[in-house]
């Protein structure tokens, strides 16, 4: 296990985190899934994502990431995916999932010392709250998206960095392989 130390708190109160609400949130949107149409969770992805990047859009490094995205192959086709298939409209008419907020959730549970005993312990009954109301429509553009999904990118790989650094004991059964799967096209 890796020596590092999360510690999330609640925007409301300032209260750490506790590995039962961890894993109250992971049950509530997995059990969420089966109440609502594919398209409506998708949506909903979709648009949280879409506010990631809308948020960080307002600064520096989102802004420079937007004009890059608008002058590029990448940007131009997943504006005119964006537009076709109505991903926009499809965003703007369900709640936006908190993605990156249950991102840092999922990790610090998979760092919790104490998640066997939270499953043990885990109430069913109080797991049934916690689905969001339909909202007003929120417009979000491709490039918002896109900024969202770059934003999450780099949690997750800084994540998986921080995780990976304290397992120097872990065998490398790949030492061997000197080939790159990195090498070569993106598009194979």
């Amino acid at each position: 296990m890796t020596d590092a130390n999360v510690v999330l708190e609640d925007a409301l109160d300032g209260a750490p985190r506790t590995t039962e609400t961890l894993l109250a949130s992971l049950v509530v949107r997995v059990r969420t899934l089966g109440l609502v149409t594919g398209a409506q969770a998708v949506g909903s992805l979709v648009a949280g994502v879409a506010a990631v990047g809308h948020e960080v859009s307002e600064g520096a490094q989102g802004r420079r990431m937007r004009r890059v995205l608008e002058q590029t192959r990448p940007g131009v086709n997943a504006e005119t995916l964006w537009s076709s298939l109505e991903l926009g409209h499809l965003a703007s008419l369900v709640p936006p999932t908190p993605v990156l907020e249950d991102l840092r959730n999922d990790v610090a549970l998979l760092l919790a010392d104490d998640l066997a005993q939270a499953l043990a312990t885990l109430d069913e009954l109080s797991l049934e709250s916690g689905i969001g109301l339909v909202r007003e429509p929120r417009p979000f553009d491709v490039l918002d998206f896109l900024v969202g999904l770059w934003t999450l990118g780099g949690f997750v790989a800084d994540a998986l960095e921080q995780l990976s650094a304290g397992n120097g004991n872990v065998p490398d059964e790949d030492a061997a392989d000197t080939s790159d799967s990195t090498d070569g096209p993106v598009l194979r």
